[in-house]
């Protein structure tokens, strides 16, 4: 399976990309003969999630969500292919305004401190199969920041791209950090990125 984020461009009506979303998907089933229809809600936390899953393959979904914890506005695209994934993506750009992943990696470096949720942002939609140097050593360096917020966004980030690039940084992260929360999504990214831990 491909799983890949999107946040829409600020500000965002969550009406209207409703709304458009439903328009746009017609035209991703007529262009890669899917069947993409409007399920239900769904609330998950802080989260609220509409879903569109295709109706002749369960696991692909288009998924709408609104993040108030990060205050993002995004859309998940999981497929069974990442070209049939990039074809869906082409088609839904055609009317919602995505930010690149370089937009967001501009917004993170450009804030000092940075915060957890623009560091949260880009690891949601930093490709977790192209590695990133820049990504990288922003997301690591946000590791030993003196907020927890910041700590656990860069944690929540590389908890999506489990590059295995991040174990030292992780290990030493571990042994100083003294937040319990943090500690615990700490060692399950570790073996994430260590390749002990699959799912």
């Amino acid at each position: 399976m491909h799983h890949r984020s999107y946040i829409l461009r600020d500000p965002v009506d969550t009406d209207e990309v409703f709304l458009e979303l439903g328009k746009l998907v017609h035209e991703v089933n007529r262009v890669t003969r899917k069947g993409f229809s409007y399920s239900h809600p769904e609330t998950r936390g802080p989260m609220q999630l509409w879903y569109w899953p295709d109706h002749f393959e369960q696991q692909s979904v288009i998924s709408l969500v609104l993040d108030s914890m990060t205050q993002t506005t995004y859309l998940q695209v999981d497929a069974v292919s990442a070209s049939e994934g990039e074809q869906i993506v082409a088609e839904l750009g055609k009317g919602l305004d995505f930010l690149s992943p370089d937009e967001v990696r501009e917004e993170v470096s450009g804030n000092n401190p940075p915060t957890g949720a623009g560091l949260s942002r880009l690891g949601m939609v930093t490709n977790p199969e192209d590695y990133d140097a820049r990504t990288k050593d922003i997301l690591a360096s946000a590791l030993e920041h003196d907020d927890p917020q910041v700590r656990n966004g860069a944690c929540a980030a590389i908890f999506l791209l489990k590059w295995p690039q991040f174990v030292p940084a992780l290990e030493d992260a571990l042994a100083k950090e003294t937040v319990v929360q943090i500690r615990r999504v700490l060692d399950a990214t570790l073996q994430l990125c260590n390749g002990t831990l699959r799912i």
